[in-house]
């Protein structure tokens, strides 16, 4: 017997020998299918490993770990604080609810009962119009009234938007 060099294109030509054609074939195949498939690993390796050596994924990646635990942080520390801020002002409402006088309680303009905004604990990932809505609502007898917004911000920021995870991700990392 001769040997044959194997190739994808000598298939055609062999010559056959003791083992049936569909086996011979079959087993050809399962070798240029294990070619492909490590040709197609090599190449993703080979791409996966330019990208992660890149310059723009280093600095994408410090990029992320300053500014993700940053904004984290600095939300958290502001939901906290707006919940402090949402507790005082209900216990200062229950007291002034108590004390109110009934000769005053007749004024068209006095609440009589206000709803209170809770913040929402996801404002720590995107802060959203939290802070553009009033912080209360109040009931008088003419209709419903608004408190003030819960915090003051600029302008500016209402337009770039708050640094929080959303904007890190949809802004800065696009």
């Amino acid at each position: 017997m001769r040997e044959i060099e194997e190739t994808p294109y000598q298939y055609a030509e062999m010559p056959k020998q003791n083992i049936p054609s569909k086996t011979l074939a079959s087993t050809k195949r399962c070798g240029i299918v294990n070619e492909g498939e490590n040709m197609l690993r090599t190449l993703i390796q080979k791409e996966m490993m330019h990208h992660i050596l890149s310059v723009r994924f280093v600095a994408l990646l410090l990029m992320c770990l300053l500014l993700i635990p940053l904004t984290l942080s600095i939300n958290y520390r502001s939901y906290r604080q707006d919940l402090v801020d949402y507790q005082e002002a209900v216990k200062l409402a229950n007291i002034e609810e108590k004390t109110v006088n009934p000769k005053r309680s007749l004024e068209p303009e006095i609440e009589v009962s206000k709803l209170f905004f809770k913040p929402t604990p996801l404002s720590i990932f995107a802060k959203g119009l939290g802070d553009s809505l009033p912080s209360y609502l109040g009931m008088t007898r003419n209709g419903i009234t608004q408190g003030p917004p819960s915090t003051f911000s600029a302008p500016l920021s209402q337009l770039l938007g708050h640094l929080d995870f959303l904007f890190v991700v949809g802004t800065v990392f696009s």
